[in-house]
């Protein structure tokens, strides 16, 4: 009896966690936010940017960061920090919290990632196995050079990687919103 209900438990466990995972979206909810995405009409508003930790970093970000923040997350409510998608012109304003493994400006008053461009290899792919898209492409500037993957989900929830030539990388989070006057 013990074996069964132990058995059960699994079993209840494993369906619950699987079903879970996929989020089920009616039809017509589905149709608008592959359009949205489709679009290239869209704004990713950044809530936390989750940089790499290291030690020497670590703590100096505890004492200085927000509160409800520390060195690993860091919260961005309230600044104006975005990654915007229109036609083929993609921009972005995000803070950078890490390390320069090289280079960079002296004297410079833009310390975080900012560029705007309109990416050669920009791909966009819906991944149907895990209900999301997958939005990749490279960002050159004038000095530093940007990779960019960016997951999105049916929820709007969107995850940013953003790997740099000459920075450690960093990890955005954020939800997708449709650009005003839309």
């Amino acid at each position: 009896m013990k074996y069964h209900l132990i058995g059960i438990l699994l079993i209840m466990l494993f369906f619950g966690c699987s079903s879970a995972s996929r989020m089920s979206l009616q039809s017509g909810e589905r149709e608008k936010f592959a359009n949205l995405i489709k679009s290239r009409n869209f704004e990713i508003e950044v809530n936390w940017a989750l940089p790499t930790t290291t030690v020497s970093l670590q703590s100096v970000y505890n004492a200085l960061l927000p509160i409800g923040s520390n060195a690993g997350r860091i919260n961005l409510v309230g600044f104006s920090s975005f990654l915007r998608m229109q036609g083929d012109t993609i921009s972005a304003d995000l803070p950078y919290y890490g390390e320069r493994q090289m280079g960079g400006d002296y004297n410079s008053r833009d310390s975080g990632i900012k560029f705007e461009t309109v990416p050669d290899d920009l791909e966009m792919e819906y991944n149907e196995a895990k209900n999301r898209y997958e939005i990749s492409f490279s960002a050159d500037q004038r000095t530093e050079d940007y990779s960019v993957n960016m997951i999105v989900l049916p929820n709007l929830s969107s995850y940013i990687n953003i790997n740099s030539s000459q920075r450690f990388s960093i990890r955005y989070e954020g939800k997708i919103i449709e650009p005003e006057g839309r």
